[in-house]
């Protein structure tokens, strides 16, 4: 590796700091008429550092002024440094270092120095916090930067110039899962960041569904441990219902048994400090209402024949649960008694109908989730109706009608397997004599 010898010995070094500064600075032309004599300066430019510098390598990326979309910096592994560049006339190069080897860092940092300033309450914590564990913040004003990879900003020391920082998430190679376990309960905490700072370590995770979060944070010198347990139930819209239910699921019993401890993926317990939980963790009175709701859509996923997620419970209609209820019923072989008012169907024959009478059917049972329909099989049902609104000019769908004084009853039960013979039936009503449906009556639930 003779670009060792040349950059520590010879003038390998100083031949680097010229270079770096040549790219900066055709970075900065304000004349791009000809973008592609530029990139191929920057890219030469590039290969050259990356090849007289025995620690870092060199990319170069040219964004068009016309690209409105924010900078972005893809963090990867290696990568140490990203900066970027915009010039009078809107053009932006991105110029990162990538480390040839682990402790590059070590050996031979990337220095700049600046004042870095906090300018909101939040911002101070953030930066008190980057200071004691090491935890990123999200990016904060800094005057005057300058380092060993940019020209200075200018040349009179007295003048102020204002940039903004922020750091890039890092990518840990051995991302370390912790359970919460609770009774006969538990979910896995996947990784989500784990930093040191001058004070101690923090490890934060979360579950599949980004329900639960927990921080886990221990002081150096103490070794004095405390552990965080927030949840946010808006993160359910959108969440495969398993690992939706999963959460849930962990919270309700939780909040019952009052007891939580994390632990290892191998059993070894890591925390245990009922003392140290928020009370709002064991809030019985918020969680019931998703646990309830959570059930219901795990039964419905479970007995469906196609994968589905959770809806957006924003906008959540109270018709749409009590339609989940019915349905977790006739999933578990029941009846669904109910009052009913009006039921619509085409009518494709011109034979005259005597009332009351009693209606028969068979349909594919079908429940809406969130703007999905959901296939569950076929139900069948009966009724008594009162008479009939026929199809006007504008619609072919005639209307049923109930009556009290014949029992308005709906009676509504799941077929696990159709007969081949009934296939034909599906989609159909068919009239038959009054029903006796009085037995049912101390079953039903109140129409809506």
């Amino acid at each position: 590796m003779p670009e060792v010898y040349n950059y520590y010995v010879a003038n390998g070094m100083e031949t680097v700091n010229q270079q770096i500064k040549m790219l900066l600075d055709a970075a900065q032309k304000p004349d791009l008429r000809d973008p592609n004599e530029l990139t191929k300066k920057l890219f030469d430019d590039a290969k050259l550092l990356s090849s007289i510098d025995p620690n870092y390598a060199y990319s170069v990326r040219s964004i068009s002024k016309y690209d409105k979309g924010d900078l972005v910096f893809f963090n990867r592994p290696g990568l140490v440094y990203s900066t970027s560049i915009t010039n009078g006339e809107g053009y932006s190069v991105v110029i990162e270092a990538i480390a040839k080897y682990k402790a590059v860092a070590e050996f031979a940092p990337i220095k700049e120095s600046g004042i870095v300033y906090a300018d909101t309450p939040e911002k101070k914590q953030e930066l008190l916090d980057f200071r004691q564990y090491g935890t990123p913040f999200t990016e904060m004003p800094i005057k005057n930067l300058e380092g060993n990879l940019r020209l200075p900003l200018f040349d009179e020391p007295q003048d102020e110039v204002l940039s903004r920082i922020r750091l890039l998430e890092q990518i840990d190679p051995h991302p370390l899962s912790l359970t919460l376990v609770s009774g006969d309960a538990h979910i896995v905490l996947k990784q989500r960041s784990r930093t040191y700072g001058q004070i101690g370590v923090e490890w934060t995770g979360e579950d599949e569904a980004h329900v639960i979060h927990a921080r886990l944070r221990t002081e150096v010198d103490s070794l004095k441990t405390t552990l965080q347990i927030t949840f946010h139930f808006n993160a359910l819209s959108g969440s495969e219902v398993p690992s939706a239910f999963n959460a849930v699921n962990f919270l309700y019993t939780a909040a019952q048994s009052k007891d939580v401890e994390l632990q290892t993926i191998d059993g070894e317990p890591a925390y245990f400090d009922p003392e140290c939980l928020d009370a709002y963790l064991f809030d019985q009175e918020k969680i019931h209402p998703w646990y309830e709701l959570l059930s219901l859509l795990k039964t419905i996923h479970d007995a469906a024949s196609r994968d589905f997620r959770c809806p957006d419970f924003a906008t959540l209609k109270s018709s749409q649960v009590r339609r989940w209820k019915e349905i977790e019923h006739l999933l578990n072989g029941e009846q669904v008694i109910r009052h009913w008012d009006t039921l619509k169907f085409t009518k494709d024959s011109n034979e005259c109908i005597s009332f009351p009478t009693g209606v028969y059917g068979i349909s594919k049972l079908i429940v809406p989730i969130g703007d999905q329909d959901v296939f569950l099989g076929y139900s069948q049902w009966w009724l008594n109706a009162a008479s009939i609104t026929e199809p006007s000019d504008t619609t072919r769908e005639c209307v049923l009608h109930s009556s009290v004084d014949i029992c308005d009853l709906l009676v509504e039960h799941r077929i696990k397997a159709l007969k081949r013979e009934d296939r034909d039936k599906v989609s159909h009503i068919f009239i038959g004599p009054v029903l006796d449906l009085s037995a049912y009556q101390q079953y039903a639930v109140p129409v809506q």
